[in-house]
């Protein structure tokens, strides 16, 4: 519609009246009409939007038209409390400037500036990380991943032709030779003993391994299985794994029937017969080197300080345990004396026979300075008395008497106490 030029001077004079002087440009109340007039032109103009304009066009109030009856003045973006402190009533940056502003107020509140500030509302969820999806993997090369993990994780040794040949496990025990632990044969699965010889020590493994080898047929000794130099020059003995050793089933169980010791002691003697007549000698026969099988059988092990011996042959060096050593093994480790190896072997196994009945040893140290050591060597030894006859006087010659009066294990092997047939 267009407006005449009178109708637009009219209305610039009524927005903007023309200043007069004097006392008559002081200002004047508007009378109804003349305000009821500006208030509909004001209405008319166009005016651009603004953030702080009390028209919305999503208020229920509908057109522009309407807004004649209600107030047009342009709200303020801030209203002053008494106090003199501010508070935005109208902003048009929305919710992330109230957050902002939020933070600042709680640090000027940790400072001291400010004690009270209102905490805005969360209009949504916090926004959290997303987690990167789990990458797919096929389950075959799952179960390959997991195999390489564990061949890199375990412990692997071999001679140098197959150096992964066999996985270590826990240890089993140590000497002063070496160490023993478990082990596994990767391709077959079958559980071993590997016995880790220390560097230095080539004759005795040597001297092991023969003596081992020269038993490899009885049922009562430990079988050998394999052997091999690592790249590192330490030497590896590989045997069959053992359920536990002699000593052990005596602490745990107590001592055995007298029977069931006759069978582990005709074992015991049946093995050292067949390592004497292949020219070694045992030198440490005990609780600890005699192991159990899963059928429940003895079996002769640790042939670390066997020695290579002949018809009539002599040693020198002292070696053993002081709980099994005869006397010509005292008397040579103190006088410099020599003796015979398989005579020391019989007495040896007297002690473990002995032990095995009566769960206990018949001396404390084999050393003239114990009485009961003494008495045992010169014969005069008190029995226990729930031992049998005949075995009091098996023992008897076993560890009773002399180095030269000592039967051999063959003479041992056919006396009638042992070829009796046991309950077991």
């Amino acid at each position: 519609m267009c407006k005449s030029p009178t109708a637009n001077a009219v209305q610039t004079s009524l927005l903007f009246p023309t200043p007069r002087s004097g006392d008559s440009a002081k200002k004047r109340r508007l009378t109804e009409d003349e305000a009821l007039a500006l208030s509909k032109e004001f209405a008319a103009l166009d005016f651009p939007d603004s953030p702080y304009s009390s028209y919305d066009p999503c208020s229920p109030l509908g057109s522009p038209e309407s807004l004649s009856d209600v107030p047009t003045s342009p709200i303020s973006p801030v209203r002053r409390r008494s106090s003199g402190s501010v508070t935005t009533i109208a902003e048009p940056c929305g919710h992330a400037q109230r957050l902002r502003e939020e933070e600042q107020n709680v640090v000027q509140a940790a400072c001291g500036q400010r004690r009270e500030f209102v905490r805005a509302k969360r209009t949504q969820p916090s926004r959290e990380t997303p987690k990167a999806p789990p990458s797919p993997v096929l389950p075959s090369l799952g179960l390959l991943s997991l195999g390489l993990s564990l061949a890199v994780q375990e412990e692997t040794l071999g001679p140098a032709s197959n150096p992964c040949k066999y996985s270590l496990a826990a240890s089993i025990g140590e000497g002063g030779a070496g160490t023993v632990r478990r082990g596994v044969e990767r391709t077959t699965g079958r559980h071993v003993a590997i016995k880790t010889l220390k560097k230095g020590v080539e004759y005795v493994a040597e001297v092991e391994a023969a003596a081992m080898r020269a038993c490899a047929s009885h049922p009562n000794a430990l079988q050998l299985l394999d052997t091999f130099t690592c790249t590192n020059g330490e030497t590896h003995l590989v045997s069959e794994l053992a359920t536990g050793d002699l000593l052990e089933h005596l602490q745990s169980s107590g001592p055995v029937s007298e029977d069931q010791a006759r069978q582990h002691c005709r074992g015991l003697l049946s093995a050292l017969s067949t390592l004497h007549g292949a020219g070694f000698c045992h030198r440490d026969v005990k609780l600890e080197n005699c192991l159990l099988s899963t059928e429940g059988a003895l079996l002769l092990c640790d042939m670390g300080t066997a020695a290579r011996c002949t018809y009539q042959s002599r040693l020198s060096d002292a070696v053993g345990s002081h709980s099994y050593m005869s006397p010509e093994v005292v008397a040579a480790h103190n006088f410099g004396s020599t003796y015979d190896g398989t005579a020391c072997d019989v007495h040896s196994t007297g002690i473990v026979f002995y032990a095995m009945v009566a769960g206990s040893f018949p001396f404390e140290l084999a050393s003239p300075d114990c009485a009961q050591y003494t008495q045992l060597s010169q014969g005069a030894h008190p029995w226990p008395s729930h031992f049998s006859k005949e075995l009091s006087e098996v023992l008897q010659m076993m560890i009773g008497g002399a180095e030269g009066q000592r039967p051999t294990c063959e003479d041992l092997l056919s006396h009638r106490y042992f070829l009796e047939e046991t309950a077991c």
